[in-house]
C-alpha cells in the first residue's frame, strides 16, 4: 500500500486545520456555502453525462466544465462545495494498492475513480470545497448498503478478526489508498470532509449501519464503528479528512418528537469528528404528483409531514436549532449535509420561498443539495438541483420558472445580502 511521508502527513494535518478555521469563519460569520454532489461528473442538462474526463488538474472553468447549476446560471457561478461517492470503492479489485489517480475502473454510480480524483484536485485548486460520503457495501453479507438481511451485521462488522470485521479493514484500506491519491501540485494532501456512515438513525433503519433496533445490535456498535474506521485512517497516515457525523431527517414517518435525543447514545467520540449535520428531503404526497414526473416516479410518496411546505419549514427549522445546539455542546460545526425536494420545481418559488425561509436567521456552515442523476433510458431517480435543458425529455426540462426562482435566490443571497457563497466568493473572500 502507498505510503504518505510524514511530511505529507504533517502537511496534511495543517491543511484539516486551515479547512477547519475557513468553514468555521464563514460559520461564525453567519455565512454558508452551497454545495452539491456529483456536480462536475454529470447532470440533467445537455442530454446527460457529459463524457468530459479531467485530463488534468487546471482549475475550474465555467465556460467548458459545466455544471447544472453553472448551467442554469448562464455560467456565471457554480457551487463552492462538491460532494463525492466512493459507493463501489469496495469493488475494485487491487484498490489498497493499485494507483487509482490512473485507474480506470468505475465506481458504481459509473464515475471512473480517476476522474474523481482529478475533479477533487480542480475544485481545490480553484478554492472549492471537497466532502466524500460513502455507500458501503454491507461487511458481513457483501451485499449493498441497504441489505438489511442479517440483523446483526453491525455487531459482526466491530467484532474483532470477523469475517465480516475483515472485510471491513480490507476496504478501509481502499480507502487510504484512495485519500493518499488526494494530492495537490506540491504532492501535498488535499483536505476533504469525510461523511462516513450517514444519515444514522434509531427508529427507521434503512442502511446496515443503522441496524440497531433489536438485540442483535446497540448504539455502542455504532460508536465503535466510527472508531475502527476514523482510527485506521488516522494510524496509515491520512491526517487530511475532516470527519463529518451525520444524522437523518428527526422527523422521518411522521415522528414529531425531538428524536435527536434518541440518537444521542450514537454521537461519536467528539475526538473522531469535526462536523455535526443531518439529512432531510422534502417529498411527493400523492400518487398524482408521481404520475406528472414519469421519468422519476419512485420516489418516496404519502409522507404529508414532509410534504405540506409549512409543516416542512416548521420541522427544518426546529432540526436546526436542535443541530445547533449539538454543535454548541459538542464544540462542532453545523451543516445541512444532504438536502432538496422531489421536484421542487412544482412550487415556483420553493427556492426563494421554502428555502429562504429555512435558512433566514438560522446559523450552519454549509448546505449540499444532492445529485441530478444524467438522463439514462428506465432512469428514475428524483433530481435536486436546479437545471435548464429545454432539449430534454421530461416536463420540468422546458419549466424555466424554477431555475428563475433559483436565480433569484441566488442574487439575493450571493449579490444582495451576500450570506451564502458561491464558488466565486468563496474562492475570493475565503480561499
Amino acid at each position: 500500500m502507498p505510503t504518505l511521508t510524514q511530511q505529507q502527513i504533517d502537511a496534511g494535518k495543517s491543511a484539516a486545520d486551515s479547512l477547519h478555521a475557513r468553514l468555521n469563519k464563514i460559520y461564525q460569520q453567519d455565512m454558508l456555502v452551497f454545495g452539491n454532489q456529483d456536480s462536475l461528473a454529470y447532470g440533467r442538462s445537455n442530454g446527460g453525462w457529459r463524457g468530459k474526463s479531467p485530463t488534468n488538474i487546471n482549475a475550474i472553468d465555467l465556460t467548458s466544465d459545466l455544471t447544472d447549476i453553472s448551467i442554469a446560471l448562464d455560467n456565471n457561478d457554480a457551487p463552492g462545495l462538491y460532494g463525492w461517492d466512493l459507493i463501489g470503492l469496495e469493488d475494485i479489485a487491487n484498490a489498497a494498492t493499485i494507483d487509482l489517480s490512473k485507474s480506470s475502473a468505475k465506481l458504481r454510480n459509473n464515475i471512473p475513480v480517476k476522474d474523481v480524483i482529478a475533479w477533487i484536485r480542480k475544485v481545490h485548486k480553484s478554492g472549492g470545497i471537497n466532502t466524500v460520503c460513502w455507500h458501503m457495501r454491507n461487511p458481513s453479507t457483501k451485499g449493498d448498503y441497504n441489505d438489511l438481511s442479517d440483523p446483526a451485521a453491525l455487531a459482526k462488522v466491530v467484532t474483532a478478526n470477523s469475517s465480516a470485521n475483515k472485510n471491513l479493514i480490507s476496504w478501509l484500506d481502499k480507502a487510504v489508498n484512495f485519500f493518499s491519491c488526494l494530492l495537490d501540485d506540491n504532492g501535498m494532501p488535499i483536505p476533504v470532509i469525510f461523511r462516513p456512515y450517514h444519515e444514522v438513525t434509531n427508529f427507521a433503519a434503512f442502511f446496515w449501519w443503522n441496524q440497531i433496533n433489536d438485540t442483535n445490535a446497540t448504539a455502542s456498535d455504532y460508536q465503535q464503528l466510527w472508531e475502527i474506521t476514523i482510527s485506521h485512517l488516522y494510524d496509515k497516515g491520512i491526517s487530511h479528512l475532516l470527519n463529518a457525523f451525520c444524522m437523518n431527517d428527526f422527523f422521518i414517518e411522521g415522528n414529531t418528537g425531538k428524536t435527536f435525543d434518541r440518537v444521542r447514545a450514537m454521537i461519536p467520540d467528539p475526538s473522531l469528528y469535526d462536523i455535526i449535520g443531518f439529512d432531510a428531503y422534502q417529498r411527493l404526497n400523492t400518487q398524482e404528483q408521481q404520475n406528472n414526473h414519469p421519468q422519476c416516479n419512485t420516489s418516496q410518496i404519502g409522507d404529508a409531514y414532509n410534504y405540506d411546505s409549512n409543516n416542512f419549514i416548521s420541522r427544518m427549522r426546529q432540526q436546526m436549532d436542535e443541530i445547533n445546539e449539538l454543535a454548541i455542546e459538542f464544540h462542532k460545526i453545523p451543516a445541512l449535509t444532504e438536502f432538496g425536494a422531489d421536484y421542487f420545481f412544482d412550487d415556483s418559488s420553493w427556492w426563494t420561498n421554502t428555502v429562504q425561509q429555512i435558512i433566514a436567521d438560522k446559523n450552519i456552515a454549509y448546505l449540499m443539495t444532492w445529485r441530478n442523476p444524467p438522463y439514462q433510458e428506465g432512469d428514475q431517480s428524483p433530481y435536486y438541483s436546479a437545471y435548464y435543458d429545454p432539449q430534454g425529455p421530461d416536463l420540468s426540462d422546458k419549466n424555466v420558472d424554477f431555475v428563475n426562482d433559483f436565480i433569484e435566490f441566488y442574487n439575493s443571497n450571493a449579490y444582495t445580502n451576500q450570506r451564502i457563497l458561491f464558488l466565486k466568493e468563496l474562492s475570493n473572500s475565503f480561499g
